[in-house]
């Protein structure tokens, strides 16, 4: 990647979210069987996610790389996301995820016959690897993006242990919203043919050890750690008057890791 590293940590890009919402789609109760047809016939990676779909229920996943497709009346929304235990997703699967943003959204438009547009939107969550919640918290701070007057913590007699922030932005042709916050990650347990993902504030300390152990043996800890700083940038436009979805996905990309650059270069 370009950017590999923040502030001496890697870049962890652990979730990607499309989302267009639109009015009058309610055709979708009559066209919701002819859409899913539509991709499935013409793209078999495409398949039900779950077996008993319904008019209002009928996600589909992409078993090239678990993107997931959602649709209704109101909105439709593709997500792919950092797989259990795995690495970083990378440029490779940004751009996977772009084609496939650009393949089925049109499908969805001209099968509901969709004409006006509420919101477009792009979000990306990424991670930052930390040794406890207190590095997280001292992290984000150190960054210079958001401070918080230490007036707070003296006038409640102690001293700030987190932070959440977050700020919207409107920018030259669409919106950011940026949210800065340290946060503990579940921790994944296989149960065979289910994963149970369990806080591990609520753990026994051997139990916690035993799991964080299992993890660290597969090499998992650095892409999937327990505490993480997080930053997460959703750019999106109110009633766009022109929608380019794939075109959309890659400029929210591009632009929101260049500005955050900007954001914390200036700070330092």
């Amino acid at each position: 990647m370009k950017w590999m590293m923040i502030s001496n940590k890697p870049v962890i890009v652990h979730k990607l979210v499309f989302e267009l919402r639109y009015s009058y789609g309610f055709s979708y109760l009559d066209k919701c069987g002819w859409v899913v047809n539509s991709i499935m016939r013409d793209r078999p990676e495409w398949i039900l996610a779950n077996t008993s779909p319904n008019p209002q229920n009928a996600p589909l996943i992409n078993t090239n790389n678990n993107c997931r497709f959602n649709f209704s009346s109101l909105k439709l929304d593709l997500t792919v996301e950092q797989g259990l235990g795995e690495a970083s997703l990378t440029e490779d699967d940004v751009s996977d995820f772009l084609t496939q943003v650009e393949e089925i959204t049109p499908v969805v438009v001209d099968g509901l016959d969709l004409r006006e547009f509420t919101r477009i939107g792009f979000r990306v969550w990424y991670m930052f690897a930390c040794g406890s919640s207190d590095e997280a918290e001292t992290w984000l701070r150190d960054l210079g993006c958001c401070q918080v007057s230490q007036r707070v913590a003296g006038s409640f007699r102690g001293r700030v242990k987190a932070t959440g922030f977050s700020v919207v932005i409107e920018s030259e042709d669409r919106s950011f919203r940026i949210a800065f916050n340290g946060v503990e990650r579940s921790l994944p347990v296989n149960l065979g043919g289910e994963v149970l993902n369990i806080p591990p504030h609520t753990l026994h300390e051997n139990q916690r050890e035993h799991l964080l152990k299992q993890i660290r043996t597969k090499k998992r800890i650095e892409h999937n750690p327990q505490f993480a700083a997080m930053i997460d940038i959703d750019a999106y436009q109110e009633m766009p008057e022109k929608v380019e979805p794939g075109y959309f996905v890659r400029t929210s990309y591009e632009k929101g890791m260049q500005y955050l650059r900007e954001c914390i270069d200036r700070g330092t």
